[in-house]
C-alpha cells in the first residue's frame, strides 16, 4: 500500500518554533514530528512514501533525502498551488500515476496506533474509505463522527462547540483510501477531507468504515500540545523510538559524547541530547534537553 504523508504545513500556531524550520521538523523527544511518523510507518511495513511538501520544503529534502538511510522509500512531490488536504492528495495521484489503495497521515501528529489492524479492517469490510478515530474529553479543536453498530460513520462536525457535541470519536487524520474514493476528488481544485470527500462519499450512499484506534494520539497543533507531547515522552506514554540510551536502573537516556558532572542532580525522566554538557551541582528533574547543549554550573531545570 502507498502512503502520502503530508508536510506541507506552515505551522503558525507553533510560532516561535517554526520561525526558521517547517512544523513537520519540529523535535519531539530530540527527533522532528515526521521522523517518528516514518518510524510509525515503518513498523507496519509501510515504506513507500510519497511526501506532500509545501512550505519550507527543502529543509525536510535535505534532511531524510531519499530516505535509505532509515530504511524507507521516499519520493516528494510539490503542488504549484495549496489546494487544500484532499486536493493536494489528489496533486500527489496525479503526479506519481498513483491506482492502488494509499494510506494518507499528516506529519505533525504523535501516535502509536496499530496502522496493520486498521488496513487489516478496511479490507475485511471491503471498504472504499476508512478514517482512523480515537477518543477525546475535548473533541472542541477536532471533527467529530457518529457511527452505526456496523462501524460505518453516519455523521461529520468539524470543530464543534460544546453544545454541538455528540460524540466523543474524533478524526485522526489518518485515512485509507480506495482508487474510487480518492477519484472523486477533482484535479487542481481546493478540497477538504471532512468538509467536502466525506461528506461527498456519504451523499452518494458511499460507506466510510471507522476503525478507532485507543492507542496514544496527539495534535502538535500549538505550543501547550507540543509540550505536553515531549513530557509524555519522558513518562514513556507514547511507543516511540530513542536515540539516547538508557541508563541501568534510571529512566534516564543519555546521548552520545555527553559528559554529566557527578555533582550535578538528575531526577524523574530525562532525556539528554548527544555532545552535551552538564556542568556541575546543574538540577536537572523531569526534562528534555536537546543536543549539543551544555547546562550551567548551578542551573535548576525542571518539567521542561
Amino acid at each position: 500500500m502507498k502512503t502520502i504523508l503530508m508536510a506541507g504545513g506552515f505551522g503558525t500556531r507553533l510560532r516561535p518554533l517554526t520561525i526558521k524550520i517547517p512544523k513537520p521538523m519540529v523535535p519531539i523527544a530530540n527527533k522532528p514530528i515526521m521522523l517518528h511518523v516514518i518510524n510509525l510507518l515503518k513498523r507496519h511495513f509501510l515504506k513507500d512514501i510519497s511526501v506532500l511538501l509545501f512550505f519550507q520544503h527543502d529543509v525536510i529534502k535535505n534532511f531524510f533525502q531519499d530516505g535509505q538511510e532509515i530504511g524507507v522509500d521516499l519520493s516528494y512531490i510539490l503542488p504549484d498551488e495549496d489546494y487544500g488536504t484532499a486536493g493536494a492528495v489528489k496533486y500527489a495521484v496525479v503526479e506519481e500515476n498513483i491506482n492502488e489503495p494509499i494510506l494518507v497521515i499528516s506529519s505533525d501528529i504523535l501516535c502509536d496506533f496499530d496502522l496493520t489492524k486498521a488496513i487489516e479492517s478496511h479490507k475485511k469490510k471491503n471498504a472504499k474509505a476508512t478514517i482512523v478515530l480515537t477518543h477525546t474529553k475535548d473533541p472542541t479543536s477536532y471533527g467529530i463522527v457518529i457511527t452505526d453498530k456496523n462501524s460505518d460513520i453516519e455523521k461529520f462536525l468539524e470543530k464543534p462547540s460544546w453544545g454541538e457535541v455528540f460524540s466523543d470519536l474524533i478524526n485522526t487524520g489518518i485515512y485509507i483510501l480506495e482508487k474510487e474514493a480518492y477519484d472523486l476528488i477533482p484535479n487542481n481544485t481546493e478540497f477538504d477531507f471532512s468538509k467536502d470527500l466525506f461528506p461527498l462519499l456519504l451523499e452518494k450512499g458511499i460507506k466510510i468504515n471507522a476503525f478507532v484506534d485507543n492507542g496514544y494520539w496527539k495534535d502538535i497543533g500549538n505550543i501547550s500540545e507540543y509540550f505536553a507531547a515531549n513530557i509524555e515522552c519522558l513518562e514513556s506514554k507514547v511507543h516511540i523510538e530513542l536515540d539516547e540510551e538508557r541508563i541501568e536502573n534510571t529512566n534516564f537516556f543519555v546521548g552520545k559524547n555527553t559528559n554529566i558532572n557527578f555533582t550535578s542532580m538528575l531526577s524523574d525522566n530525562l532525556i539528554i541530547g548527544e555532545n552535551s554538557v552538564i556542568e556541575p551541582k546543574a538540577k536537572i528533574k523531569n526534562s528534555i534537553i536537546g543536543k549539543n547543549v551544555r547546562i550551567g554550573k548551578n542551573c535548576n531545570i525542571e518539567n521542561t
